[in-house]
């Protein structure tokens, strides 16, 4: 389906790579923003774009189906400690932040319904929630 970037679906750790990938297309959209180039809704000759991988992951956490790829770590989205420190091993990004930003780019009710699911479950101490909200 639209969303799946296969290569990284063959990986160990396929979330947490799908992921990793996701927010180097939201770092090169907006980059292309200050050249006013619109790689937000940008879309393949399928139909593929940054939105439709955004929502595939979304899909398994707004719907609680189990991600069926292999995954030998915990998802960062499940990964919860109350001193709020937690950072990815591999990067400081997670779900939450990628649904954040892009709440704010398309008009879609589920981003929405994910952020609110996301809100109740990440601890606002959470450095890296710090920085995506303080952002401009």
């Amino acid at each position: 389906s639209l969303g799946r970037q296969k290569l990284e679906l063959h990986r160990t750790k396929s979330f947490d790579y799908s992921l990793y990938n996701i927010h180097a297309l939201i770092t090169l959209a907006k980059l292309a923003e200050q050249e006013h180039i619109d790689l937000w809704h940008y879309k393949g000759r399928k139909g593929q774009g940054i939105y439709k991988s955004i929502a595939y992951l979304m899909n398994f956490y707004l719907n609680d189906i189990d991600w069926p790829f292999e995954q030998i770590a915990e998802k960062v989205i499940q990964l919860h400690y109350g001193d709020g420190l937690y950072f990815s091993v591999y990067y400081p990004y997670d779900l939450y932040s990628a649904v954040f930003i892009a709440n704010k780019i398309y008009d879609d009710p589920d981003l929405l319904a994910c952020l609110e699911k996301l809100n109740r479950q990440v601890d606002k101490k959470h450095l890296v929630n710090l920085l995506i909200h303080t952002e401009n």
